[in-house]
């Protein structure tokens, strides 16, 4: 990276965050810990990051979906359905490096999500 250059990076998320006395924050402590804290922690540092929110009822269409700019990195965390894998694999043509952050509730039961080799193509 080249000095002065802002690295992107979208957060997909399972659960809505909130802004409360300037700070955004989530119910879900997860949210908080994996994804609201190291943001905050990477901004002004030549990070830039966005969050968007999806849920398997979700049809997601890059369109409708304003980004400042395409982003550099994709990180996914507790969002693994059909919505992020679409999200992944839009970016992921856009140049994105995609990360996917497995928590680990998604590592006790193999049968509980399917899609998750999907995700990691």
């Amino acid at each position: 990276m080249e000095k002065g250059n802002v690295v992107r990076i979208l957060w997909v998320i399972a659960k809505a965050i909130e802004r409360v006395d300037g700070r955004l924050t989530s119910a879900m402590a997860s949210i908080r810990y994996r994804t609201l804290i190291p943001a905050e922690s990477l901004a002004g540092k030549e990070f830039d990051s966005d969050f968007l929110t999806v849920s398997q009822k979700d049809s997601y269409d890059p369109a409708d979906f304003d980004l400042r700019q395409p982003p550099d990195v994709v990180v996914i965390s507790k969002s693994y359905n059909d919505t992020t894998q679409q999200v992944a694999t839009w970016a992921h043509r856009m140049g994105a490096r995609i990360v996917v952050d497995m928590c680990d509730n998604r590592l006790g039961d193999a049968g509980i999500s399917p899609d998750d080799p999907a995700i990691a193509r």
